[in-house]
């Protein structure tokens, strides 16, 4: 049996892992990822190796925002470093990394080509030259030009990661479109979760708002909670019975919780904290609408969006935004409106709310689209005939 290296740094995780467990009967896989992976695992052999990162995160905030640490760890992108990396790959057949900015995809690259064995890389990345300082002379480096000679295959996450890469000077022969999937037979409607409405405070008769991400800058969270003052001060709203779930940790939770409280919307807003992968489900159904209102920033746009899809696949209408890869991941199932833009916001989970013959038609079409385009069944079965055009 073949045996494949997920090398993931910090970034092993359960979401991904999905699309390889089908494959288990074929392939011999082992995740290789950072000490301190946030993500829990199980199912393939791990192996956590001492990284850049594992060291990164000790710092105090008030150091990462210097100039030195940026120029360390960003500028010279040698954040996700993993020692004794390469000396781990000798003895796997394919090498399958993710992103071509990470450190640990270089370290992939030179142990392909010293041990003469095949390079899958994954590419979430939609915007060219997104390289900190370094800009479009990234793609000049040493480092570039070898990781364009190691790669056998990248799996392109988008149409837009595909064009990024292709501007970026890897040959399209080398690249491959295979979108994300979810597992359908979890991300399903479903009635809503009694035990749950209880824990969290919900009524039956709650309309409610589902947010699930990071807590960060990018994901919009601000923009949304500005939108949500604004319905239920609409006249024709109920503000008694409206609630917005926030689902997710991160660097901003304690100043969104005080932002909340200045807003004085506490007694409708219900902040979650960190939920399980396998009990989003149960969230996804208790909602009435799902809103990821992502920003972009100078170096990030949304890539993908997972949880719009998952939202999708339980039938739920979706409110987001036009940012990064959303359009072309959504299509016209579901309602976009401008990035920032906390009226159009606004306006647009109102629609959703109050009108349920628009929000029902809308969350129907939604789930037949990810049934049509996004099932993981279809996307391991894609990535088994990448491995396999390789041996």
């Amino acid at each position: 049996m073949k045996k494949v290296a997920l090398v993931r740094g910090n970034g092993l995780s359960p979401f991904e892992l999905q699309y390889y467990y089908p494959l288990k009967d074929k392939f011999k896989f082992t995740g290789i990822c950072s000490l301190k992976n946030p993500f829990s695992v199980d199912g393939i052999e791990i192996v956590k190796l001492p990284s850049v990162y594992d060291f990164e995160i000790l710092f105090p905030r008030s150091f990462k925002i210097r100039k030195i640490y940026q120029h360390i760890f960003y500028y010279e992108l040698f954040w996700q470093k993993m020692f004794g990396l390469e000396k781990v790959l000798k003895s796997f057949d394919i090498i399958h990394s993710a992103d071509v900015e990470y450190y640990y995809t270089y370290q992939a690259a030179k142990a392909r080509l010293k041990y003469d064995k095949r390079l899958v890389i994954t590419q979430w990345q939609n915007i060219p030259f997104a390289y900190a300082s370094r800009g479009y002379r990234f793609v000049e480096s040493k480092r570039f030009r070898k990781l364009k000679e190691a790669v056998d295959v990248i799996i392109a996450k988008s149409e837009r990661a595909k064009l990024t890469l292709i501007l970026e000077g890897f040959p399209e022969e080398k690249i491959v479109v295979i979108k994300p999937g979810v597992d359908l037979s979890k991300f399903k409607p479903m009635e809503k979760d009694k035990i749950l409405m209880m824990k969290l405070g919900v009524n039956e008769k709650d309309k409610v708002i589902l947010f699930s991400g990071r807590l960060h800058w990018h994901k919009g969270v601000f923009v949304l909670l500005n939108a949500f003052k604004l319905l239920l001060m609409d006249r024709e709203i109920d503000p008694s019975a409206v609630k917005l779930l926030i689902v997710g940790t991160g660097e901003l939770a304690s100043v969104l919780n005080d932002f909340v409280k200045f807003l004085n919307i506490s007694r409708n807003v219900i902040f979650v904290g960190f939920a399980d992968y396998n009990e989003m489900p149960k969230y996804h159904n208790l909602a009435d609408v799902f809103v990821l209102p992502s920003v972009p920033t100078q170096r990030w746009q949304e890539q993908f969006g997972m949880v719009l899809i998952e939202s999708m696949a339980c039938g739920k209408p979706v409110v987001t935004t036009l940012s990064g890869s959303i359009p072309e991941v959504v299509g016209d199932k579901a309602v976009l409106v401008q990035p920032f833009d906390f009226l159009e916001l606004y306006k647009a989970l109102k629609k959703v709310l109050c009108d349920e013959k628009f929000a029902k038609d809308l969350g129907d079409r939604a789930r037949e689209f990810v049934v049509q385009n996004y099932n993981a069944e279809d996307v391991a079965r894609k990535i088994e005939n990448v491995y396999n055009s390789l041996l």
